[in-house]
């Protein structure tokens, strides 16, 4: 767009325009509203303190003790709900010892093994043990979640766990030689 196209006269007077205005307001005492003086803002009344901001010290200081006070309630609530949930383990471990006491005395007054009556006594209290063992684990497992260590004799044996996975291990093997005898009769 060629310059003279773009500059109207009313760009080329504004100049002239605006001394003209100024020259006028400074006659009539009035001054524009762009050259005036912004007024300071009143004080706003309110019923809160203010915060003291003197010296950066005692910011520093209250915000510290804000953050101290908010550890101090955090450890507070975490050392009540940890002595709460030890409380119940505890009392649950207090049950399974009396459990286990009652097994074994329950245990010691059994009969001779070749009666029937005795045999059947038998499985009730091992269905008992396992019934307080299992609640006892639930509550009294490790945070890691792994069972208690008196459970470690009912994990699967070693030649149980090879023969359970034997079949995959085998499966793979030949299909590993359906690769290379692929690969073989591609190739040579």
């Amino acid at each position: 767009m060629p310059k003279n196209d773009f500059i109207s006269d009313n760009l080329v007077h504004m100049r002239d325009r605006l001394k003209e205005n100024a020259a006028k307001a400074a006659v009539s005492g009035a001054v524009p509203p762009a050259v005036r003086e912004p007024e300071p803002e009143k004080p706003r009344l309110s019923a809160r303190q203010p915060m003291r901001s003197a010296s950066g010290g005692d910011d520093d200081f209250l915000r510290q003790k804000r953050e101290f006070e908010g550890y101090l309630e955090r450890d507070r609530a975490a050392a009540a709900a940890s002595l709460e949930v030890e409380t119940r383990r505890l009392e649950e471990l207090q049950r399974f010892a009396a459990a286990l006491e009652e097994l074994d005395r329950a245990f010691r007054q059994l009969g001779p093994a070749e009666s029937a009556e005795t045999r059947r006594e038998l499985e009730k209290l091992r269905f008992a043990h396992y019934r307080a063992a299992g609640r006892a684990s639930a509550f009294l497992r490790e945070k890691s979640g792994g069972p208690l260590p008196g459970a470690a004799a009912a994990e699967k044996p070693f030649r149980r766990s090879v023969s359970e996975s034997l079949p995959l291990a085998a499966a793979v093997v030949v299909s590993a030689l359906i690769v290379a005898s692929a690969l073989f009769i591609l190739f040579h």
